[in-house]
């Protein structure tokens, strides 16, 4: 096999499987979960952690058992509000609740208590969950975004991975990557946060949103070194260090803040 197909390959791999841990570990993406009920009976579940529109958020639990009853508690995120509460209803097998929709960017804390055999279990285990509301962000935004975003690692991996090449050819790879990371990043970026929360900009130095700062912290990297390598005779180590950073800032997951 040839040593760039390898090359290709161990970066195809390393950026799909960042990827994966990214969305695994992201704040919001589903949180799913099960509980043993006091009857005995496990009940699985997924709950959201992020809701887009401007129509109040659907809960809902699988428990194909209409004894169990389901009380939908939530209030703002940190803050020192009474919960506010409603029942749930069962329907085809789920129970199902909804919370009012909020603004854009605004956050509340929430928890579901399931009710058998007159004690009640409350989920998720670990305490409430949050959700955060956003405006929906149109595919023919999200799905570049996500594409060139996806193609900035697999390029920042690759420039990487040619730092052990025979007759490393690094210039091509870092301006792939500086240019990939430039328009998904600054380009496609703040066209999706501006559907989603009507801003351009929500990092440093207006906000403190993780993933703009992550965004910006990587292209700042990539960015000296693709001026570095314009004026070194080997620029290997600051590609290499570039595709690290790189890296961990793709494992950071998005909106942590």
């Amino acid at each position: 096999m040839k040593q760039s197909v390898l090359f290709w390959i161990l970066a195809i791999i390393i950026t799909i499987g960042s990827a994966i841990y990214q969305r695994l570990t992201g704040p919001t993406y589903p949180l799913a979960g099960t509980v043993t009920l006091p009857g005995g009976q496990a009940v699985s579940y997924s709950l959201d952690r992020s809701h887009a529109g401007g129509e109040d958020a659907p809960v809902a639990v699988l428990t194909q058992d209409s004894s169990i009853a389901g009380t939908l508690m939530w209030r703002a995120y940190r803050s020192a509000d009474a919960w506010q509460s409603s029942l749930m209803h069962y329907e085809d097998g789920m129970l199902r609740g909804t919370m009012p929709a909020q603004s854009p960017m605004e956050k509340i804390e929430y928890q579901i208590a399931l009710t058998m055999n007159d004690e009640a279990t409350i989920i998720p285990m670990g305490g409430p969950l949050v959700m955060r509301f956003k405006d929906e962000v149109p595919l023919w935004v999200i799905i570049p975004h996500v594409l060139v975003m996806f193609a900035a690692m697999l390029l920042a991996t690759r420039s990487g991975l040619e730092v052990f090449a025979k007759e490393p050819a690094l210039t091509k790879f870092v301006n792939w990557t500086v240019v990939s990371l430039f328009v998904g990043g600054f380009i496609m970026g703040p066209l999706a946060t501006h559907y989603a929360f009507d801003l351009w900009w929500t990092g440093w130095p207006v906000g403190n949103d993780i993933t703009d700062n992550k965004t910006l912290i990587a292209f700042v990297v990539w960015g000296v070194t693709w001026a570095v390598a314009r004026m070194v005779k080997n620029p290997k180590p600051w590609v290499f260090v570039a595709a690290l950073v790189m890296l961990i800032v793709f494992l950071i997951p998005h909106s942590i803040s």
